[in-house]
């Protein structure tokens, strides 16, 4: 009895000795740090330049999504409750040493409220844009540039967008 019980114990110390010994090589996906900076300077824009972190793993999209729940005006019938702020999608890949960014955002603010006889509706100003680009990792980099249409000459754009790629260790 105390034969086979020393046995079974070597036995199954053999058998784990190479599970807990077994070095994977295997690498999983990279991950990464993306910054996104955003200047809206249209006029239905109330703040300043609005920055946005995100992770994303190589192996799929990622998606941060920083909504504000707008209530209805005072003294409204109608309860409409309207959400804006940003909403970013992107994926991220490398490309010989460089980042490939790819994604869409979705840019959305309050500008106002229409008044029709008793009802009240929100005015809601949106941009949506998608966006290809190679960035240098760690440096900050313009992935979108949109001018005032109303004067192009404008050096200050109404709409920039600046991203940021990081990979993590």
């Amino acid at each position: 009895m105390r034969h086979s019980v020393a046995v079974l114990t070597a036995a199954f110390l053999f058998a784990a000795l190479p599970l807990g010994a077994r070095h994977d090589d295997r690498s999983g996906p990279a991950f990464y740090k993306v910054e996104f900076t955003v200047h809206d300077g249209s006029i239905f824009a109330h703040q300043g330049d609005s920055h946005y972190t995100m992770m994303v793993d190589e192996s799929r999209p990622g998606l941060l999504q920083a909504l504000t729940r707008v209530p209805p005006e005072a003294g409204a019938t109608v309860s409409v409750i309207a959400e804006v702020g940003a909403k970013i999608e992107c994926s991220v890949h490398d490309a010989s040493g460089m980042a490939a960014l790819e994604g869409s955002l979705n840019i959305s603010s309050l500008s106002g409220f229409v008044n029709l006889a008793s009802l009240s509706e929100p005015i809601i100003a949106e941009r949506k844009v998608s966006f290809k680009a190679v960035l240098t990792p760690g440096v900050s980099t313009m992935v979108i540039d949109i001018p005032s249409p109303s004067n192009p000459t404008i050096t200050l754009a109404d709409f920039q967008v600046h991203a940021t790629v990081t990979k993590l260790p």
